[in-house]
């Protein structure tokens, strides 16, 4: 009974992180994101450990699992935000474009 409480409290506890989060906020950890992969793989061709991505996640105040939720629980804020900023659309495409250049390469 414990243990169940302990999982639905979690679980709220994720939801809640990802209604505190901003289309903002999460176009700008998505770039960090994107940004320590291209780097991750250009110095040590592999991708960011969980490790790795939790600390990126910690310095931002977040949760990878509160990260992952707001694109699936806010895709219409996502997409508007995104909308409104075409240069952040620009460079997750050209940062996207490096990664799978660097994973072709590495294949």
């Amino acid at each position: 009974m414990v243990a169940a409480a302990v999982l639905v409290g979690a679980a709220v506890s994720q939801g809640a992180w990802a209604e505190e989060l901003t289309a903002a906020a999460y176009v700008e950890m998505s770039l960090a994101r994107l940004e320590m992969v291209k780097d991750t793989l250009a110095r040590d061709s592999r991708m960011p450990t969980p490790l790795e991505e939790g600390l990126l996640w910690q310095r931002y105040g977040t949760t990878g699992e509160a990260f992952y939720a707001y694109r699936s629980l806010h895709p219409a804020a996502v997409g508007d935000y995104l909308a409104a900023n075409p240069g952040l659309v620009e460079q997750i495409e050209q940062l996207s474009a490096e990664i799978k250049s660097r994973v072709t390469q590495a294949e």
